[in-house]
This record gives C-alpha cells, sequence and structure tokens, in this order.
C-alpha cells in the first residue's frame, strides 16, 4: 500500500501546514526539508518558465521514496508544472508540465536526459477525469480513474496487449507513455504480432 504524505508549503514566510494520511517517517522532518533541495530543480524552472512560479502542495509516496511538488506559474489557480525528487538525497528526477491552454504536456526525465510532448491532451480520458491532469489530487484520491491504476509504471512505458487472433495465434502489443501514473499521450502499436 502507497503512503501519501500531502502538505502545503508556503513559501513567502516559510509556513506550512501538512494533513498526513498514513504517517510515514518524514513525520519527524522539518518543513524545511520539503523545499526544493538543489540548484538543478531551480536551474531547470528558471529555464523553463519565464514567468514567476512558487511551489505549492507536496505528496510524499514512501513506496518509491519520491516526493512530488507543484509548481503554480504566474496567476495560475491549478499547478502547471510537477518536479519528483527523490526523498532521500532530494535529487531532481522527473518533470511534467501540463499547458491547460494549449493542451500540450511536456514531460521530461531527468535521468535519462528525454523529453515527451504530446498535443491534443484534452482529447484524453484521463484528462477530464482528472480535471485536467491535477496529480496531487489524483494521488490524493479527489478522482475516479476510469480504469484502474495500481499496477502501472510510475514513470516511463507500459505495455498492453489486444485480444488474441486464433488463425495467427498474435496479438498486437501496445506501449503506453505513462507520468506519475497518469497515461499521457496514445497508445503506440511497439509490435503488430506478439505471440499469445
Amino acid at each position: 500500500m502507497k503512503k501519501f504524505v500531502i502538505c502545503s508549503l508556503f513559501l513567502g514566510g516559510l509556513l506550512s501546514s501538512c494533513s498526513k494520511e498514513d504517517l510515514s517517517s518524514s513525520q519527524n522532518d522539518p518543513m524545511v526539508s520539503f523545499m526544493i533541495q538543489n540548484n538543478e530543480v531551480e536551474d531547470f524552472l528558471d529555464d523553463f518558465y519565464p514567468e514567476d512560479y512558487i511551489f505549492g502542495d507536496i505528496v510524499e509516496i514512501d513506496s518509491i521514496d519520491y516526493r512530488i511538488t507543484e509548481v503554480i506559474v504566474g496567476d495560475d489557480e491549478l499547478a502547471r508544472g510537477y518536479i519528483v525528487q527523490e526523498m532521500s538525497s532530494g535529487a531532481f528526477l522527473y518533470f511534467l508540465d501540463v499547458d491547460r491552454d494549449s493542451h500540450i504536456s511536456t514531460s521530461y526525465d531527468n535521468v535519462l536526459d528525454s523529453e515527451h510532448v504530446f498535443d491534443d491532451i484534452d482529447e484524453q480520458p484521463m484528462y477530464a477525469a482528472t480535471n485536467g491532469f491535477d496529480v496531487i489530487g489524483f494521488l490524493n484520491g479527489d478522482y475516479e480513474d476510469p480504469t484502474e491504476w495500481h499496477g502501472r509504471p510510475f514513470w516511463g512505458t507500459g505495455y498492453t496487449y489486444g485480444p488474441c487472433n486464433p488463425a495467427t495465434q498474435t496479438r498486437v502489443q501496445y506501449s503506453q507513455h505513462y507520468v506519475l501514473w497518469i497515461k499521457n499521450g496514445p497508445a503506440q502499436v511497439a509490435n503488430p504480432m506478439v505471440p499469445c
């Protein structure tokens, strides 16, 4: 079972409030440790967003040692960006930007230095089901996933299969890009003839 710690962080006065679900070992950490801990993240965000930004809510996922922090850009009310860091070290792992005006998502894997950009994200079922890829709300259980999300990759490629063709005893393998357990982008044919 995944354990989440949901916190609100107001950077101006370093005031914070937390509501903890399934208290974890992080409960003894000072709130300052929830701050973005390295210049690499700030440099990345400064390059990515020309506007001012602040950090919003935080979710910690103890089972995989990840901290997800909202990035609220300009006058937006919903977070536009999400930074994923390793909790124990503060290492910058992943980034997701959800541009709800142009309906484009940009995901960046800092470990592999790879980027995926998807257009028309408003046409994906998960976009509507999660109030426009509201990641913190999704992880907090505020939205119902149209399909069960447990067992999906946290980040990267997952595979699904079409029905078995009895004549050839093969089926189509599809690849799906995932960010933060959310399907991001359309499924692609990875292999048209996989044995059943």
